[in-house]
């Protein structure tokens, strides 16, 4: 008896002694029988839960385990099963802290950043260790709030940006719009656009932005609303320096070669030929076939493209055709019998009336060799030189 009273107070004794220990005391052993213990166990409370993850996790985190790289990626596997079952409260700790710390599992960080929201958001909003593959998984399976927490990091890598702008996602985009700790490349920028263009709160929002920039504007032009354009007119005024810099980032698209070349030769020849015709004070007498007579100007004398005289054309805000007489040195009276000609029957006579007062104010307002500017750019890439018989004929 004596000698069983011993053998118990010494089992006992071990076990305390084990306990003080903790898991990596212990050893591997120890840790290994407490997860063969998890396999199978489908009820087990809350707290024990907690208790069996908080000691893979002291082990796992120990620097004096032992433990091999490839017993420490078992651990995370182990961790990320044992995840779902432990508490929100307790996920949300557990994720701050990781998102805090000098080495992340990726196992985990994948586990955690599609997690409810307020468990993903520490480790979206400030981990180090989130790679393009952990982005792309919370943006696409994330919610829109996952997104918009994305989008504000000031880290954000250019491919998450890519991942963002291909969900489509305006709130978040927004955000993104509004991210000053990050630059948006053009291409991204006219992607992001493409959300925007067509919706005129949208774009108003663009129009108050950082990002936008005078290549851009121009760049996507015809793409926004007409109200919107004569504010990027306004906040983008094309002088001769900047009417250059417009052409050079044009250039910079096409990219080099002597298709690009030839493209920016017939910008530049059609801007002279603006010039020319202004210096010969050329006037257009609009009757019945006035219109006829400006189309075949158009085409053969100027050589615009069939794309520009349709813009010019179709526009019916009349904008952009004030433009086009102001560059060429028609009247004004000129270009509102020819409005008149193609929209008074089309549009209801408020917006007609509107649009025709507008279009007349900045006939007024924009300088004939800014108007010549503007021209020349809208027609990039839609103008031809000419040829010998049409210099002849138009002389």
């Amino acid at each position: 008896m004596k000698d069983l009273i011993e053998t118990a107070s010494s089992e006992a004794k071990k076990e305390q002694d084990e306990k003080k220990l903790g898991p990596i005391g212990r050893g591997k052993s120890a840790l290994m029988a407490l997860l063969s213990m998890i396999e199978g166990s489908r009820e087990r409370d809350a707290k024990t839960w907690i208790r069996i993850f908080e000691t893979v996790m002291e082990f796992r985190h120990s620097e004096n385990s032992g433990l091999e790289d490839n017993e420490l990626v078992v651990l995370d596997v182990i961790l990320h099963s044992l995840l779902p079952k432990i508490p929100v409260h307790h996920r949300r700790k557990f994720s701050d802290d990781l998102s805090r710390q000098d080495e992340a599992s990726g196992i985990l960080i994948e586990s955690l950043i599609t997690d409810e929201l307020t468990v993903a958001a520490p480790l979206l909003a400030r981990s180090k260790f989130i790679t393009d593959d952990h982005f792309k998984a919370a943006i696409t399976r994330g919610s829109a709030q996952h997104r918009r927490i994305i989008a504000g990091r000031c880290d954000l890598p250019s491919s998450a940006i890519d991942v963002l702008l291909e969900s489509g996602d305006v709130e978040a985009l927004s955000v993104l719009l509004h991210n000053s700790n990050i630059i948006l490349s053009e291409k991204q920028f006219l992607r992001l656009l493409d959300n925007y263009l067509g919706n005129a709160a949208r774009e108003k929002e663009i129009l108050n932005g950082v990002h936008l920039t005078m290549q851009i504007a121009y760049q996507s032009y015809w793409r926004w609303l007409p109200s919107s354009r004569a504010k990027l007119l306004a906040r983008y005024p094309v002088t001769a320096e900047a009417f250059g810099q417009v052409l050079d980032g044009f250039l910079k698209l096409r990219g080099e070669g002597n298709a690009a070349a030839q493209t920016l030769q017939a910008t530049i020849a059609l801007h002279d030929r603006l010039e020319t015709v202004r210096g010969q004070g050329y006037t257009l007498v609009l009757g019945q076939t006035g219109l006829n007579q400006l189309v075949e100007f158009m085409l053969n004398g100027l050589c615009l493209g069939q794309r520009s005289i349709k813009r010019l054309l179709t526009d019916p805000s009349g904008l952009s055709l004030a433009i086009f007489f102001n560059a060429i040195g028609l009247r004004k009276g000129q270009f509102e019998d020819i409005y008149a000609h193609l929209f008074q029957r089309e549009l209801e006579w408020s917006v007609y009336s509107h649009n025709l007062h507008r279009a007349c104010e900045s006939f007024d307002e924009i300088d004939t060799e800014v108007a010549a500017n503007l021209v020349a750019i809208w027609s990039f890439g839609d103008a031809a030189a000419k040829s010998q018989d049409q210099q002849e004929q138009a002389a």
